[in-house]
């Protein structure tokens, strides 16, 4: 993930990559993220004078931006989509590679429904990738639902950074800071 400094030396998480000025990249594997704490940043003073590195802070501010590009890249990705279990599990008797996002308090009927049909899927050779994020309000709010459990789309690249934001959100929130 790349991030920029401000004037302030505040560190902000530049998930577009279109912020202006100099910036770093943080990796977010899980040993990465596991490793993290204020100290890491001291090594950057050098090339930033005025950094202020507050992990915990940075780390929210991380979640917050990773949670409204997910909400974006949902909204931007609705005309494509199936809503709900019904709809989601008919598109998955199509062969065409598949993402299915779950909501994190999806219901344990649907979570194991879900995970028999992709066994089929994956059992018949077709790709099927689950990723769970968000819950169930929060999933609902790009479709105008008020809430929403599962949606289901094709594979392409607005999916696949779904799926890597998807999961560097699930990564920053197993941390405990």
């Amino acid at each position: 993930m790349r991030l920029v400094v401000d004037q302030d030396g505040l560190i902000w998480p530049d998930l577009l990559q279109q912020a202006p000025g100099r910036g770093f990249y943080l990796c977010m594997g899980k040993d990465c993220l596991r490793r993290m704490h204020n100290g890491t940043f001291h090594r950057l003073k050098g090339k930033f004078p005025k950094l202020r590195g507050d992990w915990k802070a940075l780390r929210l501010r991380m979640l917050k931006a990773l949670d409204l590009r997910i909400v974006m890249l949902l909204r931007s990705m609705r005309t494509g989509a199936s809503l709900g279990r019904d709809a989601v599990l008919q598109r998955m008797w199509n062969n065409a590679p598949l993402v299915v996002v779950l909501a994190r308090d999806a219901g344990e009927a649907l979570v194991r429904q879900i995970a028999m049909a992709v066994e089929k899927r994956r059992a018949a050779g077709a790709r099927t990738v689950v990723v769970h994020a968000l819950d169930t309000r929060r999933l609902g709010e790009p479709f105008a639902r008020e809430r929403l459990a599962v949606v289901g789309f094709d594979e392409g690249r607005l999916t696949t950074e779904l799926v890597k934001n998807c999961a560097w959100l699930e990564r920053l929130e197993g941390i405990e800071v």
